[in-house]
C-alpha cells in the first residue's frame, strides 16, 4: 500500500472540517501482533461547546487526552464493554475530537473476523466498538500519536466525493446537529429497492445508513428489514426518518 502520513497542517482546521477530511483516510493497526487496516467511512465531530461532548463541562481524568495535542488517539470505555476510538482535533488546552464510527475493511480481514467472532465483511468495522475489537485497540492507545506505529493514520489518495451529513447517532442532546458524515463517492452504503440487483447510489434524498448496512424497502419506503447496525430511512412521506439501532 502506497501512502503518506498526514502533515501537521491537516490538524490546523476546525473540528467539524477535520471530521469531514478524515473520511477516506486509512487507519493501520499492528496491535496484537498482526496488521489490520480500514478506510474511514463514517465520523462524528464533537466540539467543546457541544453538550454531547465529553469536554463540555471541562477537563477530567477521563477526558484529559481531548485537551492534549491534536492528531492523538482518545480511547474511552463505554456501556461497560466497548472501547471507542476518537482523534483529537484542537491545539493543546481545548477539548475537541472526532469519533471514528465506521471503517471499510482493507487488510487483515481474517484476523478481524477471528477477533470479532464474525466473518461477514460488513460486520467487521461497522460500528465504533467493533473497530476497537477488530483492530485490538484499547486503553493502552490513549493519547497515542497517530503518526507513529503501532497505530497509524495515513492518506493513500482516495477521495470521498460529496459528503453526506446526518444527525449523530444515539444522542439525547444536540441531536439536531448534522455532524455525522460519510462519503458519497464509491461508498459501501446503499439501499436495495424491489427488483434492484446493485446498490443504489447514496444521495441526500435517498439516505442510506451507517456503513455496510443494507436496507430492504417496499415501494412505500417503510423499512422491511435491516441486516446490520444503524439505519437512517425515508418515511412514507419522503422525508428523513429517525435513526434506529438494531
Amino acid at each position: 500500500m502506497k501512502y503518506q502520513s498526514l502533515p501537521e497542517e491537516f490538524w490546523h482546521d476546525s473540528t467539524l472540517n477535520i471530521a469531514r477530511h478524515l473520511l477516506g483516510k486509512v487507519l493501520i493497526s499492528d496491535l496484537g501482533g498482526a496488521r489490520t487496516a480500514g478506510r474511514i467511512v463514517e465520523t462524528e465531530g464533537y466540539i467543546q461547546e457541544d453538550p454531547a461532548s465529553h469536554s463540555h463541562r471541562g477537563q477530567t481524568p477521563r477526558n484529559t487526552p481531548m485537551f492534549g495535542l491534536p492528531g492523538r488517539a482518545y480511547v474511552y470505555f463505554t456501556y461497560g464493554n466497548h472501547w471507542l476510538l476518537n482523534f483529537t482535533t484542537c491545539p493543546e488546552g481545548r477539548g475537541e475530537a472526532a469519533l471514528i464510527r465506521a471503517l471499510e475493511p482493507l487488510d487483515g480481514l481474517e484476523i478481524m473476523a477471528a477477533r470479532r467472532g464474525r466473518s461477514a465483511p460488513h460486520d467487521l468495522l461497522s460500528g465504533p466498538g467493533k473497530i476497537c475489537q477488530a483492530m485490538a485497540i484499547g486503553k493502552q492507545q490513549n493519547s497515542h500519536d497517530l503518526n507513529l506505529p503501532p497505530l497509524m493514520l495515513i492518506d493513500d489518495g482516495w477521495e470521498p466525493g460529496e459528503i453526506i451529513e446526518r444527525p449523530r447517532v444515539g444522542l439525547s442532546v444536540s441531536g439536531d446537529k448534522l455532524w455525522n458524515g460519510c462519503p458519497g463517492n464509491d461508498s459501501p452504503v446503499g439501499i436495495y429497492f424491489p427488483g434492484q440487483t446493485d446498490i443504489g447510489e447514496p444521495t441526500l434524498e435517498k439516505i442510506a445508513c451507517s456503513s455496510y448496512v443494507r436496507i430492504f424497502v417496499r415501494a412505500d419506503f417503510r423499512v422491511r428489514g435491516v441486516v446490520m447496525g444503524y439505519a437512517m430511512y425515508l418515511c412514507s412521506n419522503g422525508r428523513k426518518g429517525s435513526c434506529y439501532r438494531w
